[in-house]
């Protein structure tokens, strides 16, 4: 044992890094990485650049997290699938460190994670630790290069399954796909749309100043504001349970709109947790008009409700049941405008969930596309004869947006796609020849997450 490491074992880690290391352990055992932050935000009193830095460490390792573990087996001695968890994550925070935070210098990365391996696990685990962390340092760098345009080198590199990689490289080449990768292991700004119906947009920008919040970029058209490095609980925002706001990126309030919602409409949200689109039906609505939410999950139902009434949304009815059943639709009624935001990959929406990418493949998408076509067939018999039915997913897969569209129209005679047209959309915003809505490839001048849309109307 070496005299910095004798030297280091009688310091403190951290509470950002004893922070993070609990709550990788929960993302393993399958909790999102959003929801271990949050827990561990609102159980711990922790400095604010504490949470910072804390919430960097859960999101960094669990979006490169297969890069991660290729470095940590290249300068182990004897490389095994056999670790202990603590001991690999652990492992994975100090590369984390080390390779991606220039901020932080590598002694300190090396002093403390030798510290919390040797507080949680033993001595020649902390040796081991130590060890490997240094010949990273060594190798930082190296470390740093950008891979071959080949889909193993890129997945790995980037922290993508090669299938999906290589995917991406059919469709849009090297380059786009670098982007594509980058692009879902960057930091994703957190979007707040004000609710105007509560407070006026220039004094929840007020708000955000009293209480040191700094925003960027502001999005007029969408009442929205870009706000990055929080830090803290979005619900300890001041305005939060007053329903000043809620969480929304640009491409998701975009959805809404294509319902064109009359204020006497009667409206299907057939998949509405949690609720933030269906936030933005209710506020088009009149009193002449009907909202039905429905969601398959009773928990999550009960959480859309919580987040409608926080926001003001008292003009619905809640039914908890499955879209995809015909018995179950059939007592609904007839609607004039129906949303079906399905449940899906989550492909689009990786910077936010980056966990997802590690539980997908090709079986699993045309999974749920089987799944999104039975709702919205299921659904559709639901459409009075002059109505409107909008398909979304946060998904960029073929399968879960125009194989969709295809199956559904050829299978459904009487209905058409109603063509999308260019409207009060980011210029980032595109429209396909059949009239269909994507926001992927992403652009880093207004970063929306990936979503697709398409219309329909009766023949």
């Amino acid at each position: 044992m070496n005299t910095n490491y004798k030297r280091s074992c009688n310091s403190i880690e951290s509470p950002a890094r004893q922070l993070a290391l609990s709550a990788l352990l929960a993302v393993e055992k399958g909790t999102f990485a959003e929801q271990a932050i949050n827990d561990g935000l609102e159980k711990t009193l922790v400095s604010v650049k504490d949470r910072a830095l804390f919430t960097e460490l859960v999101y960094g390792v669990t979006r490169n997290r297969i890069y991660l573990d290729h470095v940590v087996d290249r300068f182990l001695k004897k490389p095994s699938k056999k670790m202990s968890p603590i001991l690999r994550l652990i492992l994975r925070l100090g590369s984390y460190q080390i390779i991606y935070l220039d901020r932080i210098p590598p002694r300190a990365v090396v002093n403390e994670s030798t510290i919390q391996a040797q507080r949680l696990l033993s001595g020649i685990m902390a040796g081991l630790v130590n060890g490997v962390l240094r010949k990273i340092s060594e190798n930082r760098e190296d470390l740093k290069k950008e891979p071959a345009n080949e889909a193993n080198e890129l997945g790995k590199f980037y922290s993508h399954p090669e299938w999906l990689v290589l995917r991406w490289l059919n469709e849009y080449g090297p380059l786009e796909t670098t982007n594509i990768l980058r692009f879902n292991n960057s930091r994703p700004s957190l979007v707040i749309r004000v609710n105007t119906n509560k407070i006026p947009f220039e004094n929840f920008l007020q708000n955000l100043d009293r209480q040191n919040i700094k925003h960027g970029k502001i999005y007029p058209d969408f009442d929205s504001i870009e706000i990055r490095n929080l830090g803290q609980p979005v619900s300890s925002i001041d305005g939060y349970s007053s329903g000043h706001f809620l969480v929304q990126d640009i491409a998701s309030q975009i959805i809404p709109g294509l319902l064109k919602i009359g204020s006497d409409h009667r409206v299907l949200d057939s998949c509405a947790a949690p609720g933030n689109k269906t936030f933005h039906i209710g506020s088009a609505l009149g009193a002449k008009g009907k909202l039905t939410v429905c969601d398959l999950s009773r928990h999550r139902l009960n959480e859309t409700q919580h987040n409608l009434l926080r926001l003001g949304v008292t003009n619905f009815e809640s039914v908890c049941g499955d879209c995809s059943d015909e018995h179950f639709v059939s007592g609904l009624g007839l609607f004039d405008r129906i949303l079906v935001d399905a449940p899906c990959s989550s492909l689009g929406v990786l910077r936010h969930n980056p966990e997802a990418k590690f539980c997908l493949n090709p079986q699993t998408l045309e999974e749920h596309s089987r799944k999104q076509l039975k709702i919205l067939q299921t659904v559709s018999k639901l459409m009075a004869p002059t109505g409107l039915i909008v398909y979304s997913v946060c998904s960029t897969a073929r399968e879960e947006t125009w194989n969709v569209v295809e199956k559904f129209v050829l299978n459904n005679p009487d209905f058409e796609v109603d063509p999308i047209v260019s409207g009060n959309f980011p210029s980032e915003v595109r429209i396909d020849d059949n009239g269909m809505l994507w926001t992927f490839p992403p652009s880093h001048d207004i970063p929306l997450d990936g979503f697709f849309a398409a219309r329909f109307r009766r023949s």
